[in-house]
């Protein structure tokens, strides 16, 4: 599954676009936009991807893409534009209409979590109308003692948990500006849950990123034996005009 994050780049009216670099994307139909107002939503998109180059850091422009939907759409509300590509995901029959969603809309209570640096990470509890509980749980990488006097950074993880099953389904980044007394809150990381896939069961969309974008579908038809989820798909890109630091 192709996923991208629901942006505005080149776009004076705010309708959904986005600037990219390097040359991967191709015009085309097939594309949905996951809207979420009132209730959640599949909207039918196309594809439109013109050439333009993309600024670099302290470097001449590269080659870049801007891309455009029709029809054009408000980037207010959506969640994040997908297109099934490649098996099994080819054969996902998604069609316009509602979807079965519950965040946003339903509260994942905020749990305690861990520390980093001065801040929080904190879990979250959501509880789904039929009763299934799952909890999301911050992780923190041990670090062995001589990465720690070599001054490497442990990583820290979100660890999915229901019915006597644990899953690792990501990374956290940060950016350098996480400071004393910073927490991240559930709502900031958990941006969908609900059933994309039509199986009775839930499909996560998962923000993790900082100055990077890392936005990851999660889809309980993919389970592995122990597994809750497969994942469906994952955009991790930074800017190459970004800084870096």
């Amino acid at each position: 599954m192709v996923i991208l994050p629901a942006d505005t780049d080149g776009a004076s009216d705010g309708a959904l676009s986005m600037h990219l670099a390097g040359r991967e994307y191709r015009s085309g139909a097939g594309w949905w936009a996951l809207r979420c107002n009132d209730a959640c939503e599949l909207l039918p998109l196309s594809l439109t991807v013109s050439s333009k180059d993309h600024a670099v850091y302290d470097a001449p422009p590269m080659r870049g893409q801007l891309l455009q939907f029709s029809p054009r759409l408000q980037v207010d509300g959506v969640i994040a534009v997908l297109k099934p590509f490649r098996a099994p995901l080819d054969k996902l029959q998604l069609k316009a209409g509602p979807v079965a969603s519950w965040v946003p809309g339903r509260e994942c209570k905020p749990k305690k979590g861990i520390r980093r640096e001065g801040g929080h990470i904190m879990g979250g509890e959501l509880v789904l109308p039929g009763g299934e509980k799952f909890l999301f749980v911050p992780r923190q990488e041990p670090l062995s003692k001589a990465a720690a006097q070599a001054g490497i950074a442990p990583e820290y993880w979100l660890e999915l948990q229901s019915g006597g099953k644990k899953q690792r389904i990501g990374e956290f980044e940060f950016d350098i500006m996480w400071g004393e007394g910073s927490t991240l809150e559930p709502s900031a990381y958990i941006r969908w849950v609900g059933d994309l896939d039509n199986d009775g069961k839930a499909d996560f969309i998962i923000d993790t990123g900082a100055i990077t974008k890392k936005l990851t579908l999660y889809l309980s038809s993919l389970a592995g034996p122990g597994e809750l989820v497969g994942m469906a798909g994952s955009f991790d890109y930074l800017g190459p005009d970004e800084a870096g630091c």
